[in-house]
C-alpha cells in the first residue's frame, strides 16, 4: 500500500496497518477513528499521558496550549492530515446569557483573549 502524500514519512503504512507505534515501535499512532496521537509524558505514577498531533501542531503554532472551549479543525475533513495549512483554531465558548450586558462581556473577553493572535 503507497503512502498518500499528505502523511508524513514518520508514518509508514506496513500491509493492513496503520498503527505505527505498535507495528514500527515509534510514539505516533493513528487511531482507528482517523485521528493521530502521540506519546506526551507521563503523569507522577508513571501513567502514559497521549496528545492528537493536530492539537500539538496548534498549540506549536500559536505558542500556547489550547484553551479548554478551543477546538483544532481540519479544514479539509481528513483526520490524519495535520498540516498546520489545514488546521484552524476554533473557538466553541458561548455567552451564558442574551442579555446586552451578556454579550458585550462575552464580546470584551474574546476581544482581550484573540486581540494578539490576529489571523491565526
Amino acid at each position: 500500500m503507497t503512502r498518500p502524500k499528505h502523511i508524513p514519512a514518520k508514518f509508514p503504512y506496513r500491509g493492513k496497518h496503520k498503527q505505527t507505534a505498535r507495528y514500527a515501535g515509534n510514539p505516533w499512532y493513528e487511531r482507528p477513528d482517523g485521528y493521530v496521537r502521540c506519546h506526551h509524558g507521563k503523569q507522577d505514577d508513571g501513567k502514559v499521558t497521549y496528545i492528537l498531533q493536530h492539537v500539538l501542531e496548534m498549540e506549536k503554532k500559536i505558542g500556547r496550549p489550547l484553551f479548554t472551549d478551543e477546538k483544532v479543525h481540519h479544514k479539509n475533513g481528513v483526520r490524519n492530515d495535520n498540516r498546520i495549512e489545514n488546521l484552524e483554531l476554533w473557538s466553541v465558548m458561548q455567552p451564558s446569557g442574551q442579555r446586552i450586558e451578556d454579550k458585550l462581556k462575552y464580546a470584551h473577553e474574546i476581544i482581550e483573549r484573540y486581540e494578539t493572535h490576529k489571523g491565526e
